[in-house]
């Protein structure tokens, strides 16, 4: 089988969405820098009641996320550093996270999903 297939076919859903939401989401980003008021539009945003609820259910989601991150990564400083751009930059960091996660899972689902703790788990089990 090629290798590149074969590195792809397990991931080929996440690694689809999260590189279709990196170049979309930075784009919009790049956008909305370069055309918005982020103090102005963040004021209506958050007097609105629906504004308050995406923002909650945006960073609800990050958080969760983030403690994905915290249990597969091995490292305490790199799992600081992956939060600490989930809550700048939102699911931008998010997808980019998948992208490299994948990369280092060389394509297998298992050490993807588990991280550093693979190792842990083929030990326990």
């Amino acid at each position: 089988m090629n290798k590149l297939l074969k590195f792809v076919l397990p991931l080929w859903l996440p690694l689809l969405v999260a590189t279709a939401g990196v170049c979309v989401m930075s784009w919009f980003l790049m956008v909305s820098l370069l055309q918005g008021d982020f103090r102005a539009e963040g004021r209506i945003l958050i007097d609105m009641p629906w504004g308050v609820l995406s923002l909650l259910d945006l960073y609800t989601g990050l958080l969760l996320f983030s403690c994905w991150i915290w249990w597969r990564e091995h490292y305490m400083s790199t799992a600081m550093l992956w939060t600490l751009a989930l809550l700048l930059a939102g699911n931008l960091g998010s997808c980019l996270y998948v992208l490299v996660a994948i990369w280092q899972s060389k394509g297998k689902l298992d050490r993807f999903i588990y991280g550093h703790r693979l190792s842990y788990t083929l030990a326990a089990g």
